[in-house]
């Protein structure tokens, strides 16, 4: 991975073009169940015990930067604070329009993603779609990059394998955008795939579960969460719910 900035050159438009990939797309993601009911027929999911409950790909962002948070939210102990309101209003002016072209790269917006193995779904920011046929996900970012990037690399990751099974394509690089310095980071979608998949594992054990995750032990994480309240971290010294 590599962060550089934004660039609005795009590559020119080649004379003749395959169809779009992106025609598969539209034409599966309206088969993704509605949510908590069981799972198509095809190849097992990750952990045979609990198959069947289909994760939001969101959800995993938030299971990489706090457990606990992401069950929370899961079971609606959710709070707006500033940093949700500015991301909100950010992920809004992005999904304005639903594509658009820029000197023949081009721009889907707000499309809706899918994995029959892996039991995922959610909706991709950005998919850049080259003249070449190179599918591209995007996902942006309000703020600037920290100095731990995992939960929002392993987000656009999912979003990534998305596109590979409902297209028959590689798709391996992805993208992450942060709109306050308007710089973007080159995510390799490979190098981080195992890591996706435990992390999707271990979420769906945790949704499963009566008794929530431990507190995280980064407690500068909890300052701005936007559920702090629910989650009540003061209590990190008990044993937990």
């Amino acid at each position: 991975m590599r962060l550089r900035g934004h660039s609005s050159t795009t590559p020119s438009a080649s004379p003749t073009r395959a169809a779009s990939p992106m025609a598969s797309v539209s034409a599966s993601c309206s088969r993704v169940p509605a949510r908590g009911t069981a799972a198509e027929p095809g190849p097992a999911p990750i952990v045979e015990a609990v198959e069947g409950l289909w994760i939001q790909i969101s959800r995993i962002e938030h299971h990489a930067y706090c457990p606990r948070q992401a069950v929370l939210i899961d079971r609606e102990a959710w709070t707006d604070s500033r940093e949700t309101v500015r991301g909100s209003i950010a992920h809004a002016s992005v999904d304005s329009s639903a594509k658009d072209h820029r000197h023949g790269l081009k721009i889907h917006h707000a499309v809706a993603l899918r994995h029959d193995r892996l039991l995922i779904r959610g909706t991709a920011d950005t998919i850049e779609e080259h003249p070449d046929g190179r599918l591209v996900p995007v996902e942006h970012k309000s703020g600037r990059a920290t100095a731990d990037t995992t939960p929002a690399v392993l987000q656009v990751v999912a979003q990534a394998l998305c596109l590979e099974s409902m297209t028959g394509r590689a798709v391996p690089s992805a993208a992450v955008f942060f709109m306050a310095t308007n710089s973007r980071l080159d995510v390799d979608v490979r190098a981080h795939q195992s890591a996706l998949e435990s992390a999707i594992a271990e979420l769906r054990l945790n949704l499963k579960s009566p008794r929530l995750p431990p507190w995280t032990s980064q407690v500068q994480r909890c300052h701005k969460c936007s559920i702090r309240l629910g989650c009540m971290p003061e209590l990190a010294g008990r044993e937990s719910a």
